[in-house]
């Protein structure tokens, strides 16, 4: 029991609502092991998920550890005329899922508890028809209407941090190396948000820009690493001839968010525009600049 609860952690109980801890008990009362979770409810937003608008709660949830999470559910109408393994079909069904906010953290699959780890910065729960063993998902019809789902339930999510916390945002954003070469349902819910960041989320994501309101991507503009203390925000987006640049709060230390744009770029996303040393050279002729 202890080596369970030790390999499942605090993050076991994430989409457990109505448990705040779980505590195992030697025989003379005192704590072998003890699970806990503080949560504290978040602003509701809205989503369209299956085709449908739907209310989204949204939490943040803490360990003793200092690990956090922002936790995101919403209940939507089950897909219509699939069956699931040996189990009835509820008129709706519960999609939850939960981002990291720190780093280094191994994402996870739920299905009540933890079924499978997956390599994004993502934990995910949702009525999954494990196997017999629970170790792992089924590939059943079922699970793979659940995955796009979760992939509409998590491009709204991703959205909603975009805008809250970008920096943060990007650690959750997948990227071609967290894929792994496998047929399974955990990895083919892997590739979908792989494309649904490349395809929806590069497009819709919206930053708050200081004295400029929202703006998408492609009104952004953003320096190459060569030119970072080089060129000032104002030159930057001069010469990329776009609105401002990518805030500095919305970058993130680890430069993840480099690779992520690269690879939208590199798939037909949405991203800013580039300003590189060749498109710096033209600022040579304004007589304004100090060298």
């Amino acid at each position: 029991m202890d080596a369970w609860l030790a390999e499942w952690g605090d993050s076991a109980l994430l989409f457990l609502g109505s448990v705040g801890s779980v505590t195992h008990l030697d025989e003379q009362g005192g704590v072998r092991q003890r699970l806990a979770l503080v949560r504290e409810v978040g602003e509701p937003f809205e989503a369209v998920m299956g085709g449908q608008s739907v209310d989204v709660e949204t939490g943040e949830a803490r360990a003793g550890d200092g690990s956090r999470w922002m936790a995101c559910r919403t209940t939507v109408p089950s897909p219509s005329g699939i069956t699931r393994s040996h189990k009835a079909v509820g008129t709706t069904t519960t999609i939850a899922v939960a981002l990291p906010l720190e780093r280094d953290y191994t994402g996870r699959i739920y299905a009540g508890l933890p079924v499978a780890d997956t390599a994004l910065a993502l934990c995910v729960s949702a009525q999954f028809d494990p196997i017999a063993s629970r170790q792992a998902l089924d590939d059943t019809p079922w699970n793979r209407a659940l995955n796009e789902l979760v992939g509409d339930l998590w491009t709204a999510a991703v959205l909603w941090q975009f805008r809250r916390d970008p920096a943060r945002a990007w650690r959750a954003m997948p990227l071609p190396d967290d894929m792994r070469d496998s047929r399974d349902p955990v990895a083919a819910l892997e590739r979908l948000l792989l494309d649904r960041a490349r395809a929806g989320v590069s497009h819709s994501l919206v930053l708050d820009v200081a004295g400029q309101g929202p703006l998408g991507l492609d009104d952004l503009a953003v320096e190459d690493e060569t030119l970072v203390g080089v060129l000032t925000e104002e030159e930057v987006s001069r010469v990329a001839e776009r609105t401002a640049v990518l805030p500095g709060v919305a970058r993130d230390e680890d430069g993840r968010w480099r690779e992520v744009l690269t690879d939208w770029e590199n798939h037909d996303g949405a991203v800013p525009v580039m300003v590189d040393l060749y498109d710096a050279l033209r600022l040579l002729d304004d007589e304004t600049r100090s060298p």
